[in-house]
C-alpha cells in the first residue's frame, strides 16, 4: 500500500461520503460490485473528494444527495469532467413526499445529473409527478445499505456483535431521532441548517416548526418512558444509541440515574440492532435495518392524533408495532422478551409487504447489481493512467479555512461566541457539529469489511491503496497477486 499509485485504463467509480457510519458498509458493496466488474473505485470522504477532484481520474462521480448548496461543487465536478449519479441516502424516510421532492432536489441539481436513482416505486411516482421533465433520469435500484441488513450478510456484523453483547449481555435499544428539537447545534440548529443551505420557502419554513414541536412532544415522551423500561425490565440493559445529528447530554445525564441505562455511540449502528433484543424508537430509519434484520420494533409516539396524521414518517412506522401509550410498550416489551423467537405480530408481516412498494427489491438482497447496471449505462468509458501524486503538489489548506480555525479557537468560550456576529457563530457551530458528525475514514474499516464481504460473496476481494487520509483507491487484483 503507497501514497502513490499507477494503475491501468480501466473505468472509474469515485465514492464521497458524508457520514461514514451510515454509508460505509453499502458504499464498499458497491465497490466489491464495481472491481468484479473490472472498475476502479476512489472512495473517501465528501471533504477529501472535493480536495483532490483534479487529481483524480474523470470517472463517474456517485453523490449521496443533490441539495441545492451542493449545486457549485457539482457544477465544478461537471467542469473537471465527472459524470454524476446520485442515489440520495436520506431519500427513503419523509414526512411529505412533495416536501421530500422539494428538500432534496432542485430542477438545478437534477440537471447536472446523468441519472437519479430511487429508493422504490413510491418515491419515484413522486418525482416523476412533482419533477416531469427530468423523469428520463430516474431509475428505481433500491439501495445497498437494503442488501447490507439481510441475512446473506449478517456475518459483516459477527465479531462487533460477540464484542457488544459480551459487554452489554441481553439489552434493548432506543437509536434516537429527534435532531430537529434536540439538536447537536440548539434548539433552532436544523432550521438554521435548512434556511442557509437555501433549502426552504416559507411555507417549508412554518411546516418545519410545526415538525420541531411534534418532535420536542415525542422527545420528552421517552424522556419519560425510559425510566420505566429501566425499572420494569431490571435484567436487561438500556443502551440509548444518540442520532449523530443529536445534542447527547440530555441523554447521558439521564443515563447516570439507572445503573442499567447506557449511553453509546461508537461504531455503526447495524451491529447494536442485530445484537438486541427490543428496538425501540419513533420515526428512525433504523426501524427498516431492523425489521429487515428481523428484529421486533416498536414505534412509540405519544403525540395528538392530528399531528400523527402531519408529520409522521411513514416508512418507518411500516416496519414497526405502533403503540401510543407507555404501559401498551411495557406489556409489549415484556411479551417480546417473554417469547423470544417465537414471537409474532401481525403488523410485522402486513408492513413487510407494503415495504415493497417503497424499497424496490426488498426480499431479493440484489440492489447493488441494479445500482452497478445503472452506473455501468452512463460511464463504461475508460480513463487513462492516473497518478496521485506526492502530497506537496495537492491542494493547500487555503487562507480562508485558516481563518476559520483561528475564529473556532478565539471562541473556545460560550461568552466569546454569544458576542460573535450571526454569521461567524453560525460558521463556527457548522464546523463543530461537522466534526461531531462526520469521522474519519479508516483503512482498517475497509481491509476488515471488503474482506468479509468479499468472502461472504465468494469473490476475491479488491486490492486496497492508501492515496492519503480519508481517501482510499480499490481496484481489482492482478491475477495471481496474493489477497490481503
Amino acid at each position: 500500500m503507497t501514497a502513490y499509485d499507477k494503475d491501468t485504463s480501466r473505468p472509474w467509480l469515485i465514492i464521497p461520503m458524508e457520514i461514514v457510519e451510515r454509508e460505509l458498509l453499502g458504499k464498499l458493496l458497491v465497490c466489491a460490485e464495481a472491481t468484479k466488474r473490472d472498475w476502479g473505485c476512489i472512495i473517501g470522504t465528501k471533504k477529501a473528494i472535493l480536495q483532490n477532484a483534479e487529481c483524480l481520474p474523470k470517472g463517474t462521480m456517485l453523490l449521496k444527495s443533490i441539495i441545492i448548496s451542493e449545486l457549485p461543487y457539482m457544477r465544478n465536478y461537471r467542469e473537471m469532467g465527472f459524470d454524476l449519479i446520485c442515489l440520495d441516502e436520506e431519500g427513503l424516510i419523509q414526512n411529505s413526499l412533495e416536501h421530500m421532492v422539494e428538500m432534496r432536489s432542485q430542477p438545478e441539481t437534477m440537471a447536472e445529473l446523468e441519472r437519479f436513482m430511487l429508493w422504490g416505486n413510491i418515491q419515484y411516482n413522486t418525482f416523476k409527478r412533482k419533477m416531469p421533465d427530468f423523469a428520463n433520469k430516474y431509475r428505481v435500484v433500491g439501495n445497498p445499505r437494503i442488501d447490507t441488513w439481510s441475512k446473506a450478510l449478517h456475518g459483516l456484523y459477527a465479531e462487533e456483535v460477540k464484542n457488544i453483547k459480551d459487554k452489554f449481555g441481553n439489552y434493548i435499544i432506543l437509536p434516537t431521532s429527534f435532531a430537529m428539537y434536540n439538536h447537536f447545534m440548539g434548539l433552532d440548529g436544523a432550521i438554521e441548517i435548512y434556511k442557509v443551505d437555501n433549502m426552504m420557502n416559507e411555507d417549508d419554513y412554518q411546516f418545519q416548526l410545526g415538525y420541531r414541536d411534534y418532535v420536542k412532544e415525542i422527545y420528552e415522551g421517552f424522556l419519560e418512558l425510559m425510566p420505566k423500561v429501566c425499572q420494569a425490565f431490571p435484567d436487561h440493559n438500556i443502551v440509548i444509541r444518540p442520532h449523530p445529528s443529536e445534542n447527547r447530554k440530555p441523554w447521558d445525564e439521564l443515563a447516570e440515574r439507572f445503573d442499567n441505562m447506557y449511553v453509546e455511540y461508537e461504531g455503526g449502528v447495524s451491529a447494536w440492532l442485530l445484537g438486541s433484543d427490543v428496538v425501540l424508537h419513533c420515526g428512525s430509519t433504523t426501524a427498516v435495518e431492523g425489521h429487515i434484520m428481523g428484529k421486533p420494533v416498536i414505534s412509540y409516539c405519544p403525540c395528538s392524533k392530528e399531528d400523527q396524521e402531519k408529520f409522521d414518517l411513514e416508512v418507518p412506522a411500516k416496519a414497526s408495532i405502533l403503540l401510543y401509550d407507555q404501559d401498551q410498550v411495557l406489556d409489549m416489551i415484556g411479551q417480546i422478551l417473554k417469547e423470544g423467537e417465537q414471537f409474532t405480530h401481525e403488523k410485522i408481516a402486513q408492513g413487510h409487504e407494503e415495504l415493497k412498494e417503497w424499497i424496490y427489491g426488498l426480499d431479493d438482497e440484489n440492489s447493488v447489481v441494479h445500482v452497478m447496471d445503472v452506473i455501468e449505462q452512463v460511464g463504461a468509458k475508460k480513463c487513462e493512467t492516473f497518478s496521485f501524486g506526492p502530497k506537496e503538489n495537492r491542494p493547500k489548506v487555503t487562507k480562508k479555512e485558516v481563518v476559520w480555525r483561528f475564529l473556532d479557537i478565539l471562541c473556545q468560550s460560550d461568552f466569546i461566541l454569544r458576542l460573535m456576529p450571526k454569521r461567524i457563530k453560525h460558521g463556527i457551530k457548522s464546523r463543530r457539529y461537522g466534526r461531531h458528525k462526520i469521522r474519519d475514514l479508516r483503512e482498517h474499516d475497509i481491509q476488515h469489511y471488503i474482506t468479509q464481504i468479499s468472502e461472504l460473496k465468494g469473490q476475491e476481494a479488491p486490492e486496497i491503496r492508501y492515496l492519503q487520509d480519508n481517501l482510499f483507491q480499490l481496484s481489482p487484483r492482478e491475477k495471481g497477486a496474493e489477497s490481503a
